[in-house]
């Protein structure tokens, strides 16, 4: 981050230098701060999330990738869960849009030589920006006005095979449209599932202000909670 380039990166080079290393590295990229509901992060806060945390939440690790990658990385990144949401959403139509080309990739249509071409000069417009200073935002940009094309007028055959191209070239760079979902296990974590006992207790004692308030804690979480007549039972909302 960029609290690291005085003094620490700044001293590493001079003892590397110093040491007889030579050149200790060629590039240094120095992300801007981290901070969560413009806050910095804080467990005390509840302002501090891990990896797992929001994989318990039930994200998907390439959603949480797509996230990361799309603010510049020179530019304070304001990170929640809402925006999270969004974008989960925006790189689930990507992965949708690639099942769909990979649906009719194998049918018998020839290459469509407009389309091949128009698929080229965007390429080169997604490469300028990842060479702009690793500008991720505008690939993205770039990546999603070429996919709602696509998505208008579906290619085939050859063609979907060429537009499937396209999308693995650009995701050797973002790593979020190739890799395979994570199927969540049907068992709850501990947290989860101490959330859900509490609840229990709660509305036999009539507590039902906490058992809503966890209800809610819950659903949250990805955690839809229903009351029957033999108890509550669970699913996952996402």
């Amino acid at each position: 981050g960029e609290d690291n380039v005085f003094p620490h990166h700044e001293c590493e080079i001079a003892q590397s230098v110093g040491a007889g290393v030579g050149e200790f590295a060629r590039i240094w990229m120095h992300a801007r701060h981290l901070l969560v509901d413009g806050q910095k992060m804080a467990k005390s806060k509840g302002t501090f999330f891990t990896i797992k945390d929001l994989i318990e939440r039930g994200f998907q690790g390439y959603e949480i990738r797509y996230s990361l990658i799309s603010n510049h990385y020179r530019q304070p990144m304001n990170f929640t869960l809402e925006g999270l949401e969004g974008e989960a959403k925006a790189v689930s139509r990507l992965r949708v849009l690639r099942e769909k080309l990979e649906t009719v990739a194998d049918e018998d249509f020839g290459r469509d030589q407009e389309l091949l071409e128009s698929l080229d000069s965007t390429r080169q417009a997604f490469d300028a920006c990842i060479d702009d200073d690793l500008n991720l935002s505008g690939a993205l940009g770039v990546l999603h006005e070429r996919t709602r094309l696509l998505g208008r007028e579906l290619p085939r055959g050859v063609a979907a095979g060429d537009a499937l191209e396209f999308l693995r070239h650009c995701d050797e760079i973002l790593g979020v449209l190739f890799v395979e979902e994570v199927v969540a296990e049907d068992t709850l974590s501990g947290e989860q599932q101490s959330w859900i006992d509490q609840r229990e207790a709660a509305r036999e004692n009539r507590e039902w202000d906490l058992a809503d308030s966890l209800r809610d804690q819950l659903k949250e979480a990805g955690i839809l909670v229903e009351d029957g007549p033999d108890g509550p039972t669970w699913t996952r909302i996402r």
